[in-house]
């Protein structure tokens, strides 16, 4: 398993780094929010992420994170934090995203061991389900081993966010897909109380690159209070003579 170490205490990142690749991961390391940022790119299984600059900061990259506005990160990376010392620390780092927080004193065998319980948790939930290589709705077409979208034959520029809310949405249409539902799927967010408005937006500009693509304007029906559902766009009509 790849883990990242996002640590500004040197000697700290070092020791933690020691024991996690004696328990047989790889690891990368970061000590400051940028080289964090650079080292989210290279798609890590886990974040393991200590105070940097300062507490604040590492909290508000975490947000960054789960909101989906760190590019060519994956916003449901598993997340072990530390600095959760008090209740309110703790809550703080969970609203954050965290899915586990220790105490900044915590050493490197409290750490295997939250790392080892956070993976085998995950691996417990069983396999994602097979996704087809295509998905056909109407004039819209989802290519999924390429990303990328085509309407009445013409190529839809999407977003990575974008194409995953259209990917979501497709498995089901006509379904509402709660925002609940959509932020767990597309941004991996334990809640969304939050997060709500970058689902709407996200769904907003989905929606009006599909109108402009040929769509019909409801496309992606917004549901109030509840979320969004797919409405299969419908082949365009051809007159006889």
């Amino acid at each position: 398993m790849l883990v990242l170490i996002a640590d500004g205490d040197v000697a700290r990142l070092a020791d933690r780094t020691e024991q996690l690749r004696l328990d047989g991961h790889t690891v990368i390391t970061a000590t400051t929010v940028p080289a964090t940022h650079a080292q989210l790119t290279h798609a890590p299984d886990l974040l393991v992420l200590a105070p940097l600059e300062d507490s604040l900061s590492s909290l508000a990259l975490l947000r960054e994170l789960r909101a989906g506005e760190l590019p060519d990160a994956n916003p449901a990376t598993a997340t072990v934090t530390f600095g959760g010392a008090t209740e309110r620390l703790a809550t703080a780092h969970y609203r954050a995203g965290a899915d586990i927080t220790l105490p900044q004193s915590a050493g490197a065998t409290l750490l295997s061991a939250a790392v080892t319980a956070l993976t085998t948790r995950r691996a417990a939930a069983g396999a994602e389900p097979v996704t087809p290589l295509l998905t056909r709705q109407g004039a819209l077409t989802i290519d999924h081993a390429a990303r990328a979208a085509t309407l009445h034959e013409q190529p839809v520029a999407l977003t990575r966010r974008e194409f995953d809310l259209l990917t979501a949405l497709a498995q089901e249409p006509g379904t509402v897909r709660t925002r609940e539902d959509l932020g767990r799927r597309v941004w991996g967010w334990a809640a969304v109380s939050v997060h709500s408005r970058v689902i709407d937006s996200t769904a907003g500009r989905l929606r009006n690159k599909l109108v402009a693509g040929g769509a019909d304007p409801r496309v992606i029906q917004s549901v109030h209070g509840v979320g969004y559902c797919l409405n299969p766009p419908s082949p365009p009509t051809t007159m006889e003579r």
